[in-house]
């Protein structure tokens, strides 16, 4: 398929579920909306499993992962750790760093942990060379105050 066609059906796939949304906020299908729920919740299933397959064929122990897809408890979205082990469909992370907060809830009664059991579904892989604002010695990178010292201005 030539460049310009792949471009403009890629628009014309874009165009036909931007206008989907136009519909269905226009209630062309009332009627049916619990069925278009239902599918949609089917369609990410299918997805989330096939995310989680490719991740089982990807991940290997050491590397740099981010949590994320809707991961539970809420307050490990986006934390970042290595894999430790992997198990059944699922890998043992540590993270690079705790939690500090549980946003709108409470923190654990038994406090905050560094190592979890996570399913490839909610993972995501990140170039080793990646850091995260945890890992980042943001002193390191300052100069000494000396170096900054203000001149006085010749009026």
């Amino acid at each position: 398929m030539m460049n310009k066609e792949r471009s403009t059906l890629m628009a014309t796939n874009k165009n036909d579920w931007l206008n989907l949304c136009d519909d269905i906020d226009d209630g062309e299908y009332d009627e049916g909306l619990d069925e278009l729920a239902k599918a949609i919740v089917s369609r990410r299933d299918i997805v989330a499993r096939r995310n989680g397959r490719r991740m089982m064929r990807e991940l290997a122990v050491g590397d740099k992962v981010k949590l994320t897809n809707g991961i539970k408890p809420r307050y490990l979205e986006g934390m970042v750790g290595h894999i430790e082990r992997l198990q059944d469909g699922a890998a043992v992370v540590k993270l690079t760093r705790l939690p500090t907060h549980t946003g709108a809830g409470r923190p654990p009664a038994e406090g905050f942990k560094d190592k979890f059991l996570i399913p490839f579904t909610h993972l995501v892989k990140l170039d080793k060379d990646s850091q995260d604002l945890g890992e980042v010695d943001m002193a390191s990178g300052l100069g000494d105050d000396a170096e900054y010292e203000d001149e006085e201005l010749d009026d």
